[in-house]
């Protein structure tokens, strides 16, 4: 880590189906070596890429680095807004091929990098984003690819999730108006007695931690919970014909793939399935805890090892390809 100013500039892109997107720019007072897009996850916004229970963030730890830092606000969430009556869906295909080719020249245009494509780094839902970018456009715009606890290919399904996304006509109209309010209520109760195993190792989460974390939560997207249910029930992710498992063979960017030993919400295989679908050489994979020293979902971003278990790796792997 070094001592150095940094700057916070916030800029909003503007998708052809009529959303407006925040997205956020950090960077230090020394030349950049690279920029790096972060893509969120499943109803989540960008706060969660700057959370820091203990330690650093991601992001801090990326500009400490010298990199430059973008972060998306996906459609439909507080810091996005709709700028018709009738904007286009709040699902996975538009943030696949609406938002992130938006913000991906966004990032183009304004980066501090002459001439320079982004790292895309996806954390969660939003690694399946990129990879789903990347089959529709065979991997043009981007320098490589880390993802962070991101499915691929649904081969194992926690029982949690077969249970919510068990149909797609459940998944749609399960209620989600509301639930990012919810789960900033009951976040630090459940975290108190335990009953966040699915989510987050409780040794590694301060409870008095996990109201802050809960407000990177917003509310669901019914069209959203419907695609990831065809997709559970395929194990396969098709967008717009696309079957993006088998696209990715065609990629050759460097990729590295994060996850946790005990990811209860993206299961090891679900996460390993890029890795064996790649089709470039440059491939690596990074497992987070082993036995008794477990690590979830939300452990690989949000809790006081994450900066030296999660984010030290990804960056001497970004170092060794920048």
């Amino acid at each position: 880590m070094t001592d150095m100013d940094v700057a916070e500039s916030r800029y909003s892109v503007t998708t052809s189906d009529g959303w407006e997107l925040e997205v956020t720019n950090v960077r230090g007072d020394v030349q950049a070596r690279h920029p790096v897009l972060i893509v969120p996850g499943y109803a989540m916004n960008s706060t969660v890429l700057d959370y820091r229970p203990t330690g650093t963030s991601l992001v801090a730890a990326l500009v400490a680095a010298r990199y430059e830092v973008w972060s998306l606000n996906l459609r439909g969430t507080r810091r996005s807004r709709a700028l018709t009556a009738s904007p286009g869906p709040v699902s996975l295909t538009a943030y696949i091929e609406e938002d992130l080719p938006a913000v991906l020249d966004l990032v183009r245009r304004e980066t501090s990098v002459e001439s320079s494509d982004p790292f895309c780094l996806g954390t969660s839902l939003g690694g399946a984003i990129v990879y789903g970018h990347l089959a529709r456009n065979r991997g043009a715009g981007m320098a490589g690819v880390v993802t962070i606890g991101a499915p691929l290919r649904w081969d194992v399904v926690h029982p949690l999730l077969r249970t919510v996304f068990g149909s797609r006509r459940l998944a749609r109209i399960l209620p989600t108006k509301g639930a990012g309010r919810v789960a900033r209520a009951v976040m630090s109760p459940l975290a108190h007695v335990g009953l966040l195993g699915a989510y987050v190792n409780r040794r590694r989460l301060d409870p008095e931690h996990a109201e802050a974390m809960a407000a990177t939560v917003e509310d669901p997207s019914p069209e959203l919970n419907a695609e990831i249910a065809e997709w559970m029930r395929t194990r396969d992710l098709y967008v717009s014909g696309t079957n993006v498992t088998r696209a990715m063979g065609a990629i050759d960017l460097p990729l590295l793939v994060v996850f946790a030993n005990r990811d209860g919400l993206v299961p090891p295989p679900a996460a390993r399935s890029a890795a064996a679908a790649w089709g470039g050489s440059d491939v690596e994979v990074l497992q987070v805890g082993q036995g008794a020293d477990w690590f979830g979902h939300a452990d690989l971003f949000a809790t006081g090892d994450a900066p030296e278990r999660v984010f030290e790796p990804i960056i001497r792997w970004l170092d060794a390809r920048d």
